[in-house]
């Protein structure tokens, strides 16, 4: 009976600590390429709330910023690119924090800003986007 080799096989004189490495790195750009990511509850709750407010005052986000609040109000599964998106997002728009028209964090004269921000998760959606890309 043949045995599969013990060490990986080396070509054109790399060493096998160089394979060794090799292989590890494929395998880690693997995982990361079938990973998939799960918003968490808070996420979807600040996006229902974004959902709700946009109705309400018919202004704050756009149809991509809709689109990803249903992803997250009906807890999709979410992929790299998502990620990535969700954490650029919210690094251009964190600057809408510091709006003057309407106020931010408030139902009852929420500025357009703060609504397309809870449609993209809220802070609770920020904080996530950051961890995960940061893994990427």
């Amino acid at each position: 009976m043949r045995r599969a080799p013990l060490f990986p096989a080396c070509v054109d004189g790399e060493t096998f600590v160089d394979r060794v490495r090799w292989q590890q790195r494929s395998m880690m750009e693997i995982k990361v390429a079938e990973a998939t990511f799960k918003p968490n509850k808070e996420m979807a709750a600040a996006a229902k709330r974004g959902l709700k407010l946009r109705e309400k005052f018919g202004r704050g986000g756009t149809d991509v910023g809709v689109r990803r609040a249903e992803q997250l109000v009906d807890g999709a599964e979410l992929d790299e690119a998502d990620v990535k998106s969700m954490h650029s997002y919210f690094a251009r728009h964190a600057v809408d924090k510091e709006g003057a028209a309407h106020q931010w964090d408030s139902d009852e004269d929420p500025s357009a800003g703060f609504i397309a921000w809870l449609l993209w998760g809220g802070d609770a959606g920020k904080k996530w986007a950051d961890a995960n890309a940061a893994k990427l």
